[in-house]
């Protein structure tokens, strides 16, 4: 009992240091860049930046079945927050770009080398460990958008180093081997674990699920990416009031996440992913309207639809159809797919959008939305709650 308790406490405050530092670089990393000069080039090295977890993620979670997740864990710390520091005395944009897509490419895993190791223990609340990161990032958004508008954009950095300074240190207090699986470290058991992942990389049901889910998620960017900046420059709110409305999104992200928790039926997991794509639908083209300040507060509350519902979602249809032998990898490459390359390219190819439309962009996010939906529509229907490819028998 209370070495479950105690591995549900660390890894709950691993998820609050990294999403931390997310709640700093995710909506105040763009005005940062434009601080530095690169403003007509914030979606391209934002969306640099998520590209490169397309190859960190999955390979560093492969390397996580071999190595074991908490040493990947703080080799990846160590190495974001190096590369984050130094950009405090980057100015050149080349040097800006090498760098982003260094820490990205290690910042990225973090989050599924985590998810995996929440997962792999059926004992652990799901939903109630991955809350704390909601949290974290509730706190670092509020304080960051105080801090930020009273000392100035420059503090960005320094919250984030801070934040994976902080992360690195709690990745040393996992327990040494947790649920690092011998038998994958021999030579036969990883050539069984390789084909399964073949296996499972080829299936249709599988792009099925992970490109409809991405789409949905990549509805985000927009958000993501310009949100802070359409708020503070044309609708002239002070970055602390732009703070407030994503704080109210984290509140009613964390408030799905608790009262949902992880303990749904089958049923239950497929309604939250279409639940997604209806409250991405309404929430995006709702805001496209540039709607008055008290009125985005309402809408920021489908935030709790359109990405904890679909997050959670996904993370129970993943438990469910994926083999434990290859769930790190899986993981990774999840991760890569929805948080890496999707997201990446719709973002690099917002910033024309942002200069001509302003808010009205918000409309493809809306669409996205759409699309995303009708494939989960078509995945619901086809998925029965088996394992997307079966393990080979041992008999």
């Amino acid at each position: 009992m209370s070495s479950r308790s105690g591995l549900a406490t660390r890894v709950s405050l691993v998820y609050f240091g990294y999403f931390f530092f997310l709640g700093i670089n995710t909506p105040f990393a763009a005005s940062w860049l434009a601080a530095r000069g690169f403003g007509d080039k914030v979606g391209l090295l934002i969306g640099a930046s998520l590209i490169a977890k397309t190859i960190g993620q999955p390979s560093l979670s492969y390397m996580a079945d071999l190595m074991g997740r908490r040493l990947m864990l703080i080799i990846a710390a160590l190495a974001s927050a190096a590369a984050t520091f130094t950009l405090v005395f980057a100015h050149n944009y080349f040097v800006v770009l090498a760098l982003l897509l260094f820490a990205g490419f290690f910042i990225g895993p973090i989050l599924a080398l985590t998810d995996a190791l929440a997962l792999s223990d059926e004992s652990l609340n799901y939903g109630h460990v991955r809350l704390w990161g909601s949290l974290g990032f509730a706190v670092a958004v509020l304080a960051g958008g105080w801090l930020i508008d009273r000392w100035g954009v420059p503090l960005v950095i320094w919250l984030e180093v801070a934040g994976l300074s902080v992360l690195l240190v709690i990745t040393f207090g996992l327990p040494r081997r947790a649920h690092q699986r011998d038998d994958l470290r021999t030579l036969g058991a990883r050539t069984t674990a390789n084909k399964l992942l073949g296996k499972f990389l080829v299936a249709p049901i599988t792009w099925l699920f992970m490109l409809s889910v991405a789409t949905l998620n990549a509805s985000h960017a927009y958000y993501y990416s310009f949100s802070v900046n359409l708020w503070t420059s044309v609708n002239h709110f002070s970055r602390f009031q732009s703070s407030a409305l994503w704080f109210t999104g984290v509140v009613a992200e964390v408030t799905l996440l608790w009262v949902v928790g992880d303990r749904v039926p089958l049923n239950r997991a497929k309604q939250l992913l279409i639940f997604a794509s209806i409250g991405g639908i309404v929430r995006w083209g709702l805001t496209s309207m540039s709607p008055s300040y008290l009125l985005l507060f309402p809408l920021q509350c489908l935030h709790a639809c359109s990405y904890a519902a679909m997050h959670l979602g996904a993370m129970l249809v993943l438990r469910r159809a994926v083999p434990p032998a290859i769930a790190t990898t899986v993981m990774g490459i999840y991760a890569a797919l929805v948080n890496g390359v999707v997201i990446g390219i719709v973002t690099s190819q917002l910033d024309p959008v942002y200069a001509h439309l302003g808010a009205q962009g918000y409309l493809f996010m809306a669409a996205l939305s759409a699309l995303g939906g009708i494939g989960i529509i078509v995945f619901t229907q086809r998925w029965t709650g088996a394992l997307f490819v079966s393990a080979p028998s041992t008999a």
